[in-house]
C-alpha cells in the first residue's frame, strides 16, 4: 500500500486512505465466497444434468458436492438470520443437500459397465 500511496503522491499530490480496506475486505468475504460457490456449483450442476450420462465422473461429482456442502455449512452462520444473503445461502444449502442425496444414483448410472441392454431395461 505504501508504494501505491507514494505513486499517488507523486502523480496527483494526494494519497488515498486505505485504512478501512482490510475491514471492508473482511466484511465482503462471506458474500464473495457465497457468490463463487453458487457459480461453480451451478455450472457443474448444469453440466451434470445436460451432458451425456456416459461422460459423468462420479468421483468428481462427489468431490464437488462434498466440498460445496462444507462451504454451504460454513456460510450458513455468516449472515444475519433475516437477511437476503441468509435466504440465498439456505436455498444454496438445500440444493447441495438435494444433489448429495442423488450421489448414489449418479455413481450407479455413470459406471462404465452399463451397456445398452441395461438402459433398455431401465
Amino acid at each position: 500500500m505504501e508504494d501505491i500511496n507514494d505513486q499517488e503522491q507523486k502523480l496527483f499530490g494526494i494519497q488515498s486512505n486505505f485504512e478501512k480496506y482490510g475491514t471492508l475486505r473482511q466484511q465482503f468475504e462471506p458474500y464473495q465466497k457465497l457468490w463463487k460457490a453458487i457459480s461453480i456449483f451451478s455450472e457443474n450442476k448444469k453440466k451434470w444434468l445436460n451432458d451425456p450420462v456416459s461422460s459423468l465422473d462420479s468421483a468428481e461429482v462427489e468431490t464437488v458436492v462434498k466440498e460445496h456442502s462444507k462451504i454451504s455449512s460454513k456460510l450458513q452462520n455468516a449472515f444475519s438470520p433475516d437477511s437476503l444473503a441468509s435466504t440465498i445461502s439456505q436455498k444454496f444449502r438445500e440444493e447441495v443437500t438435494q444433489m448429495n442425496a442423488n450421489l448414489p444414483t449418479v455413481e450407479i448410472i455413470s459406471r462404465p459397465g452399463i451397456q445398452k441392454r441395461h438402459w433398455d431395461k431401465i
